[in-house]
This record gives structure tokens, sequence and C-alpha cells, in this order.
């Protein structure tokens, strides 16, 4: 280092007025003390400023905590608490409680703000993802209702009859067109037809064949004879009342839970038209069959039965004008048949000409029809019209197109089944 006299003119006032000055003994040690306490007054931490008092502490802390301060709050509560003279009125664990409550609820809103931002500007299922990710945090908190961008869902896929149904199985397309109706005298007498009458049909969906065993098997598999909603009020007070033929027709209390001939392998072959149920349980069918598959699919009226079997050119049987035996299951001499046949048996044969099956013989056909006043709906327990005749039948006339027949709606036996129709 060098000496003051080595240092610049202008340097060495100054240093002369900061210098320490270490001599030889006898002034050694005093001096060297000198340089130390020197050193030290320069370099010393200054001391703390004088701790506040906890009640001082105590109003700062409520000033800040009343504008919502909560940064500073928490520094201030640490300071109360530094002090170890909390008084016992101040609940500091209740005071920092409420202040990570009120930090949490506002990071809450912060973070929903961005959400109710995005209304409008983004994809509705952006929002509802977002708010499915901030609900992770708060379970449920929603008050603006985010929730009604919530996606709906995929409806689901029902089966068409098509799919469900037991083969075989066919829709056969109906054109629109007209029809004559053709009383015969008791017609005229006790049905809603007292003259020729041309009705226009409009266009809908046939079975190609009549319902079969397997088909409403299905039914009985859902708890068709359990589900009350599938059923008209006649129709299940008919079923509760167990009506079964014994030297004429009688309710017995004993409700059906199956088809008359169900266990009875003469009737219950797989492909067999179903036989032994009532008009009411081949409604019941329908509504069913409609409510699983979405279709509108109920028994067809007569009017459109008819067109079925005659086509535009109004034929006297399914297949022609004239009589054929060959072509149906009948007990036309001589023909001398004892039950139903599988409803593929005369398939080609005697078809309709829209192509549909068993419009001759084999089972009547009940039709959504009331025979006395010509209704269509569904309720009520006037009689029904049947149409097609049945195996068990020995005049041709009843194999006509055009033959109306009828029953009480309860009725069951083995020449009765149905097919359904399929509408727009």
């Amino acid at each position: 280092m060098p000496s003051a006299d080595e240092l610049p003119l202008n340097l060495r006032e100054l240093a002369f007025k900061n210098a320490i000055t270490v001599r030889d003994d006898p002034d050694f040690h005093k001096d060297v003390d000198k340089l130390i306490d020197s050193i030290q007054r320069r370099y010393q931490t200054p001391p703390p400023p004088p701790q506040k008092d906890v009640y001082t502490l105590i109003g700062e802390f409520y000033r800040v905590f009343g504008t919502q301060n909560w940064d500073e709050a928490r520094i201030l509560l640490a300071e109360i608490r530094a002090t170890g003279k909390i008084p016992r009125t101040f609940n500091a664990d209740t005071f920092e409680s409420d202040i990570w409550d009120a930090i949490q609820i506002h990071d809450r809103d912060k973070d929903y703000s961005v959400l109710q931002h995005m209304v409008g500007k983004v994809a509705p299922i952006r929002i509802w993802e977002g708010l499915l990710i901030f609900w992770e945090a708060y379970p449920n908190y929603d008050p603006d209702n985010l929730a009604r961008f919530k996606p709906a869902p995929p409806k689901p896929i029902r089966k068409t009859a098509l799919d469900l149904l037991p083969k075989p199985f066919a829709w056969m397309p109906i054109s629109a067109g007209k029809v004559t109706l053709i009383p015969d005298d008791t017609d005229k007498k006790e049905s809603y037809l007292k003259q020729d009458t041309i009705y226009t049909i409009p266009a809908f969906d046939m079975a190609k064949y009549p319902a079969t065993n397997a088909q409403f098997k299905l039914f009985m598999d859902a708890g068709g004879y359990a589900e009350k909603h599938w059923w008209t009020e006649d129709g299940w007070q008919a079923k509760l009342d167990g009506w079964v033929y014994d030297n004429g027709w009688k309710k017995t209390g004993k409700a059906w839970t199956q088809p008359r001939f169900w266990d009875d392998s003469q009737w219950n072959g797989a492909e067999q038209p179903i036989v032994g149920i009532s008009w009411y349980e081949a409604v019941a069918f329908c509504i069913w069959l409609s409510e699983t598959t979405g279709e509108n699919i109920m028994l067809p009226t007569e009017q459109g039965w008819q067109r079925v079997a005659q086509g535009d050119k109004g034929l006297i049987y399914p297949w022609g004008n004239d009589w054929n035996g060959n072509l149906c299951n009948n007990s036309v001499k001589p023909y001398d048949s004892n039950q139903t046949t599988p409803v593929r048996q005369f398939e080609g044969k005697g078809d309709s000409p829209f192509g549909v099956v068993d419009m001759a013989g084999n089972v009547w056909e009940w039709c959504l029809t009331t025979y006395e006043t010509g209704s269509d709906d569904l309720f009520g327990t006037g009689v029904r019209v049947l149409r097609g005749g049945s195996w068990n039948y020995i005049s041709s006339d009843y194999f006509r197109a055009a033959y109306r027949s009828w029953s009480t709606p309860h009725y069951r036996d083995n020449g009765r089944g149905f097919r359904f129709a399929r509408f727009s």
C-alpha cells in the first residue's frame, strides 16, 4: 500500500482525515484497538427496530383483513403469533382458516371466470370439458349453469323389427291405391258396411308372413304378460279374467300367462303361425314391438288387409280369380288339413300381388277394425274383423280376399293368428 506521501496531492488530505496510524510500542496496541473499533462501527448491522406491541399488530391486522388484503393479513398474523402474547379474545386459528377459505374462493372465482369468458367464443363442448376439469378442484360449483353446455348423450341405436325378429320376416311395401269392400246380407244388417264402398289406402308396409311362435316368444321374454302398459285397459282386464273355452267362453279368474296352445307341439313350431291368442294379445305384441323398435307397428285395418290380398286388379283370391287348393293350407275337399303349416310352406305359390304369403288359409288374421262400427281405435270390447280363412275351413268361399269374418276380441282358438303392418 502506498504511503500518504506517495498519493496525489488532492487525495493526501482525504487520506489524512480518514487514516489511522499504527505506531510502534508503546502505542502499538492502542492504535490496533482503535483500528478494530473503527472497522466494527463501519460494518456493524444496525439494531432491529423495536418490536410492535401485539395489540398494535392486531389493530393493523383488522384493517388489512377488512380490505381483503390476504397476503398482508397472513404476514401480520404470523407476527402476532411470533409475539407469543396472543390475547384470549383473538382466535388466530379461526382467522387463519378464514383467510385460506377466502383465498380459495378468490382462486375459484378467477378460474371460473375463464370459463365464463369462453361462452359465445368457443364450441360448447370445450366449455363442458373445461368445467369437468374445474370440478376436479371445485366439485359441482357452477353458478351460471355452464353445465347446460354438456353435450346430449347419443341416442341409443334401436334395432328395427327387421333386425330384431327371428326369420322368416320381411316387410313388403304396399303402394297407395283403392280397394272396394262389398258387404253380404249379414254384413249389411250387423256391420258398419251397408253398401259397396271404395276406400283409398295410403302406402304402408305389410309383414310378408303371419307372426310366428318364434317372434311372439320375444314379446313373452320381454315380460309381455306382466307389463300392463303394453295392453289396452280392456285387454288387461280380459287377461286377468282368464277367458277360456269350456262349452262356451267363460271367465276363470286365472290370468293368461301365455297363448292358449303355447305348450302343444301340434301348434308351437318356431315357424308355425302363432295361434290361440286373442285380439288383445295381438295388439299388445304390436305396442311392444313399436316401443322396442321406434317404428309405428300395428294390426292392419281390414281395408288395408284386403288391398294387400287383392292388389290393384281386385282379385278374388290372392293368386288370381280361380280357386286352387294347392296354393294354401285349407280343408276344402279333397284337402283335409289338421293343423297349421310353417309360414314359408306356400311361399311362391299362393302369394298376393304384393308378394305377401299366406293371405288365404292357414290362420284367420285379426284386423284392427271394429266390425260393427268400422272404428280403428284400440278401445272397447266390440267384435273385431278377421280375414283370410284358416286351415280347417271346408268351403273356398271363406278364402276369398273380400270375405269378412268377425270375433269377440277375447276369443282364443287354434285357427286365429295375426300379422302386423308398419305405418309412416
